[in-house]
């Protein structure tokens, strides 16, 4: 399915997962769920209280708007019903330091180049010092940048703007590529390359996320040049055999397993220079993201990629 620069394919199949879950707008909506600082404030961590009676997933990457600064999610997060947890979070408004009000609502979801170097810095702190945490600097940095290419305009330099000023292009993303039946996952590119693939334990979780995943796609796909910057020519739409070998990747990347926030392992992945990570609970795979190497000359489908899919020694099985 293609819009402009951005091609999806929807991908299916897969065992039954039990895992029953509510997404942050739907646990919003129920008046017993809330995030908010931690004391006075502390940028890396939100306090979220999840009063009812429902596990609430986070995706990684996930925009909480309001309370002394706008935040995104370090990475995927399950929470049990009535629990509070710490979650790692990294600011996405710069000049911004005051209540706007004390609990945060829900904003889009930062776009696949951002959440790839997020989910390669946060894996880099879990090795070395055990935390959830982003690269700040960086962080600010993509988001400047972003809204920068975008020609768009933010006194505190937020990314939430990049969502209001571009709705109406975002809207024609989402309607011209709905989610289809059945669907538990997606990977997209951008002028032929693959920048991301999400994948989901169940249809149902999918297609709550899908618009949002979408039009966070169509951000990378609507600024000029990022994609395949310095490459030579390639087809807007790549071949679907493309998309899989992409996906192969998950299952020949080193894992390093970690205690994840709330409930459940997170599983961060390596292979070669691809990356990504999958938070699993009782072996189901509630979410999958995956981002491809950021190096020129090594990207997903090219033959040193193919070349990785078929060494079986490489292989590991997440524990």
């Amino acid at each position: 399915m293609s819009h402009g620069e951005l091609a999806v394919f929807p991908v299916f199949d897969g065992p039954p997962s039990a895992v029953a879950c509510i997404t942050l707008d739907e646990a919003l909506a129920l008046g017993t769920f809330r995030i908010g600082e931690i004391g006075g404030g502390t940028v890396p961590e939100l306090l979220l209280v999840n009063d009812s009676d429902s596990r609430v997933f986070l995706l990684g990457g996930e925009e909480l708007v309001g309370a002394k600064q706008n935040r995104i999610l370090n990475t995927s997060v399950l929470v049990e019903a009535r629990s509070r947890v710490a979650i790692p979070v990294s600011c996405v408004e710069q000049n911004r330091w005051i209540i706007h009000k004390l609990t945060m609502g829900s904003g889009g979801v930062s776009f696949p180049h951002m959440r790839g170097h997020s989910s390669r810095s946060v894996h880099e702190s879990l090795r070395v010092s055990g935390v959830f945490r982003a690269n700040q600097e960086e962080v600010w940095s993509d988001v400047a940048q972003t809204l920068g290419a975008h020609g768009v305009h933010s006194n505190t330099g937020a990314m939430q703007e990049l969502f209001g000023q571009r709705r109406e292009e975002l809207a024609a993303f989402s309607a011209a590529l709905p989610c289809p039946e059945g669907a538990r996952g997606v990977v997209a590119a951008i002028r032929g390359r693959m920048v991301c693939a999400d994948i989901f334990d169940s249809p149902a979780l999918m297609g709550k996320l899908w618009r949002k995943l979408v039009e966070s796609y169509a951000l990378d796909a609507m600024e000029p040049g990022l994609a395949g910057k310095g490459a030579s020519p390639r087809p807007a739409v790549p071949r679907q055999e493309e998309a899989s070998v992409f996906l192969q990747l998950a299952a020949v990347s080193e894992v390093e397993p970690f205690d994840a926030p709330g409930i459940g392992r997170s599983l961060r992945l390596k292979a070669g220079e691809a990356a990504g990570s999958a938070l699993v609970l009782d072996q189901a795979v509630v979410h999958l993201e995956l981002f491809p190497p950021e190096a020129a000359g090594a990207e997903p489908g090219s033959p040193s990629a193919r070349s990785r899919l078929s060494r079986p020694s490489e292989r590991r099985r997440p524990h």
